[in-house]
């Protein structure tokens, strides 16, 4: 099959001849990144929803949630390995047609598992259009636009967020749960058109002939499925439950199988030589530090808010999108002034003022009010937008071609995974020390905060840690790192 060219391909689109390829390229990474948060958010909100209307616990209704959280991370690596083989292009376009799959058979689900089922679906669709999407926008521009690229998807994934609770919130007060996935179907087949339309797919020569490392991929799905239920079902019953040490145990057993292997297979699916480049090592442990930071003081937020100032539900929800809003409004700058600086200025400034704002959580007590929340989220979520864009664009820049669905995998797996783990990390901090300081001061609101300061002192320690990592190693990212 010969490579189609895509200027080629775009002169059989009048319509599309106007327009840059690049920036139509970029358009299409622009609807994945706007999509998936959207998407699970979407699913976050109406939660408490679908558990009314399937009559389960709240511990049984998340996996509503977690079915898609699992499929997406144990995929995300072996699907960007799978990807260099058969094209990245390809994989990228039928990531949404899969995902709208899932979303039509969630909206007509007739049972709980049936809707398990689905979402594990479109998980599947996710970890297609999300592992690729960074990898699509910057084969497309230029090397110098390379952080301008990430700074407007980052913007898109800020504004996928902020969107998600007001679109949310509509749809369960005037339809019911099955609306919210009716609404990502019109928006998948959206891009699922623009990525067929735009995107070539890789002719044969684009190619890596190499086998597919099947046991490497089987051994971190396994590790990420272990330990996600693991980590589940921990806050509810303990570290002694069988529930939580059979899959906790399996995962950890089957993480170590996969370094192992990864060490001798002749393609695996992850290149741990890669994490010889500081390029890759500095940017992709700084990032899981700064997303455990972020997931451990910041997302317990609502708790502080509903159990220490007493907003209702909706206010909190309102008060915590001030922290997406963020993201949205500081991707942009940060991936334009990576192109200008590199990383390693744009690292130490966010990276202080973040350490700095996680710090003042720990100030807030049940008489502060709404408005140092807000100051303090927005802040962190600025600075949290232009670290990641430049940690993107740092991360696709310090690998050759053929690597960058590898490196764009990296990036969302430092995401998502922290994310996951600092949430229950939190989640498990804030319920153990509540019961403590209850003892002292009594149930009410002075209790939540005092244990609230201690999440928030975790948090500032994962972003002091991310710091240290950027002044002790950072140096070697000074200026952009043309792939």
């Amino acid at each position: 099959m010969q490579t189609l060219d895509p200027a080629q391909h775009q002169a059989r689109l009048p319509l599309l001849r106007r327009f840059p390829y690049p920036w139509l390229a970029l358009g299409t990474a622009v609807i994945a990144a706007f999509l998936g948060p959207l998407e699970g958010n979407l699913v976050i909100i109406s939660l408490p929803s679908l558990g009314r209307a399937f009559d389960v616990s709240a511990s049984t209704i998340v996996w509503v949630m977690v079915a898609t959280t699992l499929v997406t991370l144990g995929l995300t690596l072996p699907i960007a390995s799978l990807s260099e083989r058969l094209g990245r292009r390809r994989l990228f376009r039928f990531g949404f047609w899969v995902f709208m799959l899932g979303a039509i058979a969630a909206f007509f689900a007739p049972s709980l598992e049936f809707l398990i089922g689905a979402r594990a679906i479109q998980g599947i669709g996710i970890g297609l259009f999300a592992s690729i999407r960074n990898a699509i926008a910057v084969e497309a521009l230029p090397a110098h636009q390379r952080g301008l690229a990430m700074g407007v998807i980052l913007s898109s994934v800020g504004l996928g967020a902020t969107v998600a609770p007001f679109l949310g919130g509509w749809l369960l007060a005037t339809f019911d749960w099955r609306a919210v996935f009716a609404a990502e179907i019109p928006l998948a087949f959206i891009g699922g058109i623009a990525a067929f339309l735009i995107l070539p797919p890789e002719g044969t020569q684009e190619r890596r002939r190499q086998p597919f490392d099947l046991p490497g991929a089987v051994f971190i799905f396994g590790a990420v499925a272990g330990l996600l239920v693991a980590g589940n079902r921990l806050p509810s019953l303990g570290i002694a439950s069988p529930i939580v040490l059979g899959p906790g145990g399996g995962g950890l057993l089957f993480l170590g199988l996969f370094f192992w292997r990864e060490t001798r297979a002749a393609n695996p699916v992850l290149d741990l030589s890669l994490f010889r480049i500081p390029g890759i090592s500095v940017p992709t442990l700084g990032l899981i530090l700064q997303m455990f930071s972020f997931a451990t003081a910041v997302s317990l937020v609502p708790f502080f808010l509903e159990g220490a100032l007493g907003l209702s539900p909706a206010q909190a929800g309102a008060v915590f999108a001030v922290s997406a809003v963020g993201l949205f409004l500081g991707s942009f700058p940060g991936g334009a002034l990576y192109d200008r600086l590199g990383m390693h200025r744009i690292s130490l400034v966010t990276l202080t003022v973040m350490a700095l704002a996680f710090a003042g959580l720990m100030t807030l007590s049940e008489t502060s009010g709404i408005v140092p929340v807000i100051v303090i989220l927005g802040v962190i979520g600025l600075m949290e937008g232009a670290f990641q864009s430049s940690t993107s664009a740092a991360l696709l820049g310090a690998v050759p071609t053929k690597r960058l669905s590898t490196a764009s995998a990296l990036f969302v797996v430092g995401i998502m995974l922290p994310l996951s783990a600092g949430l229950i990390l939190g989640g498990t901090l804030l319920t153990t020390r509540l019961t403590v300081h209850e003892a002292v001061l009594g149930a009410g609101p002075a209790a939540v905060a005092a244990a609230y300061h201690e999440v928030a002192l975790m948090g500032t320690a994962f972003a002091l840690a991310a710091l240290l990592i950027h002044l002790l190693f950072g140096r070697s990212l000074k200026g952009n790192r043309q792939a």
